[in-house]
């Protein structure tokens, strides 16, 4: 009986070192692969069915509903523009111009990569028809200046991902030096 005991301990401990390990290696093909630009990473493996079975496996987890390469390019960023986590508990200007494409958002998640649920249903950001710039605050709270504002509160460490709907072949040729823009931390709590 103490053998049983202690071959099934061994085997649930197995299991538990195998399942954190593969949670682990899943959120590692997501954040520590593909393409960096700036604070923005992207993959142009997300949607594709030959892509490795860890990075298909973290875009499920992460509920990407990643379309083909060849029509969407998500990029995410973890970081602000210095290379400092994002946290609900700072404020952050994001600005710049997007890249040449039919349409873009931003969409902001939480740590547990859901949407950070909120009182004023806001949770995504999109393109403006008339311009291409982008110009919005990502905080805890309503910037007092008013404008397009992602709220954070509750989301821990955060993420935002700016998704390009059809983007023009330029983009495509020139993930890494696109002019994206900019994500900068001004105050936190």
């Amino acid at each position: 009986m103490k053998i049983l005991a202690y071959c099934t301990s061994l085997v649930l401990v197995g299991v538990m070192l195998g399942v954190a390990a593969f949670g682990f290696l899943m959120d590692r093909a997501i954040t520590a692969t593909g393409i960096q630009n700036g604070p923005w990473v992207t993959n142009t493996a997300y949607g594709d069915r030959e892509a490795p079975a860890l990075l298909k496996a973290g875009v499920a987890k992460r509920g990407l509903f990643a379309l083909k390469s060849t029509e969407t390019v998500y990029y995410t960023a973890y970081t602000d523009s210095d290379g400092q986590a994002l946290s609900d508990a700072c404020t952050y200007r994001v600005t710049g111009r997007a890249p040449a494409t039919r349409w873009w958002s931003f969409t902001l998640y939480g740590g547990d990569n859901f949407l950070i649920d909120n009182e004023v249903d806001i949770y995504s950001v999109f393109m403006d028809p008339v311009s291409m710039n982008v110009d919005f605050t990502i905080s805890p709270d309503a910037p007092a200046g008013g404008g397009d504002w992602l709220p954070s509160k509750g989301g821990g460490e955060i993420s935002v991902t700016l998704r390009l709907y059809n983007p023009e072949p330029a983009v495509y040729e020139s993930l890494t030096t696109t002019p994206l823009p900019s994500i900068v931390r001004e105050s936190c709590i």
